[in-house]
């Protein structure tokens, strides 16, 4: 029998080796990271960020189902009614959470909040499994990488869901390289079951982790059928409650996904058109361009694709040259980065879309590191340490300076839009971006509409079915959008929107 006190002792020392371990150059870039994110973040500022705080503020509020107030002419129009609910366009676990924790911070700061948590988080997970290629030391300095990285700072310091998909890859990945414990693997399955049910993405590696779990787990051991039940259990629940947990008015089918980016055009054109734009090889292959060129020639962007890039070409090197050993470790990292490309070029290019895939792209750097000499690459990180550091502060102060700027224009928005009443309806015509007036009419009933992208007729029709009582533009509107009564009521400056007008419909 092992003395007791032997007992605490080894105990304690593991415990000691730990903290070690997440103490040093790790923990002092958390700090600073830190530092910079209660700078950057001042308040709201960008596109989509003002629909999540908006949503999240509903929350709080006491709406849990639908909490978006803006709709669009294409759903509108195909109809031919108003969609009862109207559920958020994009829903996650991340609304309950910040909501939760924004009835004490505000939704703003729980956002931010939990971003940072899940920001650390990831770190953490990147070294854990760092640790099985390297040392602490050069698992730590990867780890610090991760943290500095521009995306990442970026997207720590805004309101969106790319910084919480990216904790859910985090522990998948964490879990799944320590697979070998019992633990770990039902990790797995909860946190891939989790993910089926936030994002698309998840979907391919729940499976394929399925059929892995079946084929050899189970040859393994018998006492692995337990788990496969328990796995299998998650993931149909997960698929038949995604709806029901997160209901969504995003593009119903594949096709609409697709066609609804539409390079030069909108994003959104599935909103705002009342047609689907034709998919055919030109539209994909103009979209694979457009990707291919935003990660590897756009200077604009390359602090925040350098690591995606770098990933990219890591894989390759591991695949070709160096896959002994590596080769489970590999096909996982295959199948990450084939879905984030393929989410890219059928959809959209945009920098926050590889948060979602991060953790995946240290963990490829942490693999190719291994197999290069090792010293060189603790130098080379080291020397990258700064300078990103130096970009991140550049792009969080950018950030702040947004946010002031943003918050006047709001304030003066929100001040005019009182003279509507909360019980008026508004129709927003080519005011886009529309996340930001949507946050500032809210609770108020907009439908946006865009000139380009419907014909007049059309939105004649649109503004008969939702029945405005006001009208807002970026210019001066044609007068067949106004009702005979309909008359000017006052323009606004805008940062945001240069000018608003608005209108009694």
């Amino acid at each position: 029998m092992v003395p007791v006190y032997l007992v605490k002792r080894e105990t304690s020392g593991i415990i000691s080796r730990m903290a070690l371990r997440l103490t040093g150059i790790h923990l002092f870039t958390i700090l600073l990271v830190g530092v910079l994110v209660l700078y950057g973040s001042n308040g709201l500022r960008g596109t989509d960020q003002y629909w999540y705080v908006g949503d999240t503020q509903s929350i709080i509020d006491g709406d849990t189902s639908s909490t978006t107030t803006i709709f669009f002419p294409g759903p509108l129009l195909r109809e031919q009614t108003i969609q009862r609910p109207n559920y958020v366009l994009h829903n996650s676990f991340m609304l309950p959470m910040a909501a939760f924790l924004g009835q004490v911070t505000g939704a703003y700061a729980g956002w931010i909040i939990l971003n940072f948590v899940f920001h650390v988080l990831i770190s953490f997970c990147v070294f854990f499994s760092g640790r099985r290629f390297l040392d602490d030391s050069e698992a730590s300095l990867l780890a610090c990488l991760y943290l500095v990285s521009p995306i990442a700072v970026w997207q720590t310091i805004n309101p969106l869901l790319e910084m919480s998909l990216a904790a859910v890859t985090g522990v998948c990945v964490f879990a799944y390289i320590h697979r070998e414990k019992k633990i770990a693997r039902y990790l797995l399955a909860i946190t891939l079951s989790i993910g089926v049910v936030s994002h698309p993405i998840f979907i391919i590696p729940a499976l394929s982790w399925l059929l892995v779990s079946c084929t050899v787990l189970l040859r393994k051991s018998i006492d692995n059928i337990f788990y496969i039940f328990t796995f299998t259990a998650l993931l149909v629940i997960s698929f038949f409650a995604k709806d029901n947990l997160f209901p969504s008015s995003f593009q119903p089918t594949l096709e609409a996904i697709v066609s609804s980016a539409v390079p030069g055009k909108s994003n959104m054109f599935w909103h705002y058109s009342d047609v689907q734009f034709p998919i055919d090889f030109n539209f994909i292959f103009n979209k694979f361009v457009i990707a291919v060129s935003t990660h590897f020639t756009s200077l604009k962007f390359s602090p925040f694709f350098m690591f995606t890039n770098l990933a990219v070409v890591g894989l390759i090197y591991l695949m070709f040259f160096k896959h002994k050993n590596k080769v489970v470790y590999i096909v996982p990292a295959v199948m990450f980065l084939g879905l984030y490309a393929a989410m890219i070029v059928l959809q959209q290019t945009h920098p926050r879309y590889q948060q979602i895939v991060a953790p995946v792209t240290f963990v490829v750097l942490v693999m190719a590191a291994s197999e290069l000499n090792r010293v060189m690459v603790k130098r080379l990180v080291m020397a990258l340490l700064i300078p990103l550091f130096v970009v991140d502060a550049m792009l969080v102060h950018r950030s702040r300076e947004e946010s002031i700027a943003e918050k006047k224009d709001i304030d003066s928005l929100i001040s005019v839009s009182e003279l509507m009443g909360t019980e008026a309806r508004v129709v927003a015509v080519d005011v886009y971006p529309h996340n930001p007036i949507t946050y500032v009419l809210a609770p108020r009933e907009i439908l946006s509409v865009r000139t380009d992208l419907l014909s007049k007729k059309k939105i004649e029709e649109a503004i008969q079915l939702f029945s405005p009582t006001h009208v807002i533009s970026t210019k001066d509107i044609d007068s067949e959008f106004l009702s005979d009564s309909g008359k000017y009521v006052q323009s606004v400056p805008s940062v945001i929107y240069k000018n608003i007008h608005f209108y009694e419909y």
